[in-house]
């Protein structure tokens, strides 16, 4: 199913390329600003950590959840960033205030933005965030390594 409307307001804010445009620069410095500000325990988090490197990584994590989205295929490399986040002992209640000031950030770059346009954001990204959320649950391997698992013969019972 086409999300025409995820789309446009995407395009609006970063063009047509979220890594090599720097049209959405001040879209994650908002977003940014809205998260740490949110709770002490978010802020905390970010507090030693180089921003411009930060808003890097999640450009690249939100260009996999679009991706996720718009494919239906987990990358290793949003496995990788599940990996990275359950180092990082991220508890799931966090990608949900993520995904809040996300549309936050959104609703003041997109000069369209309405409850549609949120819906359309939300159900984009929904899948990603959930899947992150499970991630925090269970351990995520390498994909080569669960591929090997699966294909070791089991002893019979």
């Amino acid at each position: 199913m086409k999300n025409t409307r995820f789309e446009n307001s995407f395009k609006s804010i970063f063009g047509d390329q979220i890594g090599i445009s720097s049209k959405g620069e001040s879209f994650f410095q908002d977003f940014y600003t809205l998260f740490t500000s949110r709770s002490e325990e978010i802020s905390d988090l970010f507090a030693r950590t180089d921003m411009s490197r930060q808003i890097a990584m999640v450009k690249a994590s939100l260009y996999q959840m679009v991706t996720f989205y718009a494919s239906g295929v987990l990358t290793e490399s949003m496995r990788g960033t599940a990996r990275a986040h359950e180092h990082l002992n991220i508890p799931p209640q966090l990608y949900d205030i993520w995904l809040d000031c996300l549309i936050e950030a959104v609703a003041l770059h997109d000069p369209v933005f309405d409850e549609k346009t949120e819906l359309a954001w939300r159900l984009a990204l929904s899948p990603g965030i959930t899947f992150m959320k499970l991630a925090c649950e269970n351990s995520i391997r390498p994909l080569e390594e669960e591929k090997a698992r699966d294909h070791t013969p089991r002893a019979r019972e």
